[in-house]
């Protein structure tokens, strides 16, 4: 009995060897054709002949799987260098191809992350939701911030700022501070002051120094006739940010007159003139001065400034307040143009109206006002 079952097994034993040494085989063989196709791939990109490329990338995905990896970093590249048509073919072939469920949702983000960079906000917006609403993750979320926001989507961006902050990602009381801001000029656009003064409200609760809540709550009170509420409004505006009250004071000059409050406004100006030096704020008010029929005021104002500093703003505007300068050729002087310019201190996109939404990099409050002064030649 034991000869016969020594007899059967022989074959049995090297029939399985056989068949695992074919197994070891084919692998090495698979693999061997995915090594040779990856460096093939890489010829065709050092030879910038990347169609090619991606061709041989997408075909080593039916080799070997674990090459997908490699395959989503090479559609990432083409993605930062502007070569968005490769990207999303890259991509697309890779999700028609690809069953696995992680490798799948990488692929779709990376496909949606091409639609963005691609301004095609619709189609990103579309494969991130599905996504997020699959598993709510963190860099989806954070994408879907972006797209609400690039398409003026204030309510999604501020539910979903909302959520990564009770998610414990981060402080987002800023930007949800903005998003309520946008969203009271929406209701104003429509006529819900109601629903204006109660998002504005909410600003200041997410925000309490959001400096564009105050001077929408002064603007609103402006234009419903509540002057007493606008001038504090504006008023505190001023003293969370010294740096707008330029843009501050036509609104205020407005909200005094309109109470006959000429004498409490200009002894305000007199008092700002006195707490800063900056040449901006100076030459502001001097203006001020002068509106309010008080241009011995604004002489005095830019009289005392000029004398501190010589500062080209504060001379142009002595010249245009009739100002004497002794030791300035006006004919020079006189040439000087100031231009404001506005600033972003995060990226330095530059435009010359103020702006709360940088439209480059799109970080919020982050314009400066700069001056130029420029020289007309004659």
């Amino acid at each position: 009995m034991a000869q016969w079952l020594v007899i059967f097994l022989l074959p049995l034993a090297a029939w399985s060897g056989w068949w695992v040494a074919m197994r070891k085989e084919a692998r090495m063989l698979r693999q061997n054709r995915s090594r040779a196709a990856y460096f093939e791939g890489l010829s065709y990109l050092l030879n910038d002949q990347t169609d090619k490329a991606v061709d041989v990338f997408v075909n080593m995905s039916a080799l070997d799987h674990q090459t997908i990896d490699n395959q989503l970093t090479l559609g990432s590249l083409f993605r930062k260098r502007g070569e968005l048509d490769r990207a999303l073919h890259l991509h697309q072939q890779l999700a028609e191809q690809t069953t696995e469920p992680r490798q799948k949702r990488n692929i779709q983000f990376e496909l949606g992350e091409d639609y963005r960079a691609a301004g095609m906000f619709a189609q990103a917006q579309s494969i991130f939701e599905a996504l997020f609403n699959d598993q709510s993750e963190q860099r989806v979320m954070a994408v879907l911030i972006d797209v609400y926001e690039r398409t003026g989507n204030w309510q999604a961006a501020q539910d979903m700022a909302q959520l990564w902050q009770d998610s414990g990602y981060g402080d987002k009381s800023r930007a949800l501070g903005q998003y309520d801001c946008e969203l009271a000029i929406e209701a104003r656009a429509r006529g819900d002051k109601g629903a204006a003064q109660a998002y504005l409200q909410s600003a200041l609760g997410r925000d309490h120094g959001c400096i564009r809540a105050n001077m929408l709550l002064g603007e609103c009170a402006l234009d419903d006739a509540r002057y007493l509420s606008a001038i504090h409004a504006l008023q505190s505006t001023a003293d969370l940010s010294p740096a707008h009250i330029p843009e501050l004071l036509p609104s205020l000059r407005k909200a005094h007159l309109a109470i006959n409050q000429k004498d409490a406004y200009r002894s305000w100006l007199k008092e700002l003139a006195s707490r800063y030096d900056k040449a901006r704020l100076q030459t502001a008010i001097a203006d001020e001065l002068a509106a309010l029929d008080q241009p011995y005021e604004a002489r005095v104002v830019l009289e005392q400034a000029v004398a501190g500093q010589r500062n080209p703003l504060l001379v142009w505007s002595c010249l245009r307040h009739h100002v004497p300068l002794e030791d300035h050729s006006e004919e020079i002087i006189s040439a000087l143009k100031p231009q404001t310019i506005y600033q972003c201190h995060d990226c330095g996109f530059r435009q010359q109206r103020p702006c709360w939404h940088c439209p480059a990099c799109f970080s919020w409050n982050s314009f400066q006002a700069v001056l130029e002064l420029k020289m007309e030649q004659r």
